[in-house]
């Protein structure tokens, strides 16, 4: 025989939470707040729970009624809803009014009651293993950021729609943020029980337009976009922001994500995508900095211009050429009695296609160029180059052509597209 190694009595094993205890309630005596799952998807439980039973016990808060008002006001603030204190269902537990709401264990819960209206309409049957009722543990004197933070744990067993957990850890960071000194990624981190990284891009995604959110679940006709793609153009606008000191216009949240669309790029591609163009960014800037002047801090310019020289001077040349091409086409009758300059007439072309007025484009262009020009015709002096009269030649015509194409603009801008015929 075995020699016993370890000896228990029932009171040396048992736990005991002097603030919860285990209940069996009618699933409707429950009250159900906003919390960080929204979608609740039960059917894969409703067979499970009628064969074996609810084998996992829901968590709620026990509140009294100045608890209750305090637990609603904090949740409000936390998630920005407008919960009052009349959307509480009333119990009286020892005598005493008081207000059951459910914490953890939605989809449980959800499937129950699912159950228990089926079961009165006469479409399914009580078993042996389900008769009914809710198994739940209560929880004393919980505040509404307690349960929050137990919500966050609770949902790693189940995942939630990862752009729902988001948006909730978002106002639940921003509460805690408001709350608590010094409280860092790291800290919240910890208290909701996911990583640095996860955070980080939670609060990435949060901070992205309304408008480009909408991807991630299709909204207002948009095509559906994973959420992780919605990380990387918010990894591009953070790092957009850093380099340039600017704000990522909107519209080029748009141009890549539909980008994404018509290539169809997971987020690993797009990723790559959006590493690729920060890195070419920092290096653009940091061959400006070193051709005009910089801020002192570059040691050896030589470098850098081996490195934006050869591909400025290729992409201008490929610039002239398609200008080139194009005039060419437009001579020859090719592009219609249209604008070949101005915004697509089609709508379904232009949400797609369109990156805004090519007008508008070079009018900035002109501009730049304008401001270029006495730096440029310097640089053909100093190096005597054959084309610096070229340059002096072309300076008179800076300021008109920047003008025209800045009335040319505004003008169609003010029309409209015009239809080819």
């Amino acid at each position: 025989m075995a020699k016993s190694l370890f000896r228990f009595t029932t009171r040396q094993i048992e736990e005991r939470k002097v603030a919860a205890m285990r209940a069996i309630l009618p699933p409707e005596s429950l009250t159900i707040l906003t919390q960080v799952r929204q979608t609740l998807e039960i059917d894969d439980l409703m067979t499970s729970i009628l064969s074996h039973g609810q084998q996992t016990p829901g968590l709620a808060a026990v509140l009294s009624p100045k608890e209750a008002r305090a637990y609603i006001a904090e949740l409000n603030e936390i998630f920005g809803v407008a919960h009052t204190f009349e959307d509480l269902v009333a119990v009286t537990y020892n005598g005493r009014r008081m207000y059951f709401v459910l914490v953890a264990g939605h989809r449980r819960h959800e499937t129950c009651r699912e159950i228990n209206q089926q079961v009165a309409q006469g479409e399914a049957s009580f078993t042996p293993a389900y008769q009914g009722k809710y198994r739940v543990e209560l929880r004393f004197h919980l505040t509404a950021h307690d349960a929050i933070a137990l919500q966050f744990n609770e949902n790693r067993h189940m995942q939630v729609p990862p752009h729902e957990e988001a948006r909730r850890a978002w106002g639940y960071w921003s509460w805690m943020s408001r709350h608590e000194k010094d409280f860092s990624v790291a800290s919240f981190a910890r208290l909701i029980g996911r990583s640095g990284e996860w955070v980080r891009n939670a609060l990435r995604f949060c901070e992205l337009p309304l408008s480009v959110q909408e991807y991630v679940d299709g909204g207002t006709g948009k095509p559906k976009l994973p959420y992780r793609v919605l990380v990387e153009v918010a990894r591009l606008a953070e790092g957009y922001r850093e380099l340039v000191h600017e704000d990522l216009p909107e519209q080029i949240y748009h141009n890549w994500l539909r980008r994404a669309v018509l290539e169809k790029l997971d987020s690993t591609k797009f990723g790559r995508m959006v590493s690729e163009f920060l890195k070419d960014k920092k290096d653009e800037l940091a061959g400006q900095l070193s051709l005009f002047g910089g801020n002192g801090t570059t040691t050896d310019e030589r470098p850098v211009r081996r490195i934006v020289g050869p591909r400025m001077v290729k992409d201008l040349y490929a610039l002239v050429a398609y200008v080139k091409i194009v005039e060419r086409l437009h001579t020859a009758g090719k592009l219609g009695k249209g604008s070949y300059l101005g915004p697509e007439p089609e709508p379904k072309v232009r949400d797609l296609y369109s990156p805004g007025s090519p007008l508008k484009l070079l009018a900035d262009v002109s501009e730049l160029m304008e401001r270029l020009l006495p730096h440029l015709i310097s640089i053909a002096r100093a190096e005597r180059g054959r084309h610096r009269k070229r340059l002096a030649a072309r300076t008179p015509l800076a300021t008109p052509l920047r003008d025209l194409t800045r009335v040319i603009a505004l003008a169609e801008s003010l029309m409209g597209p015009q239809p080819t015929h």
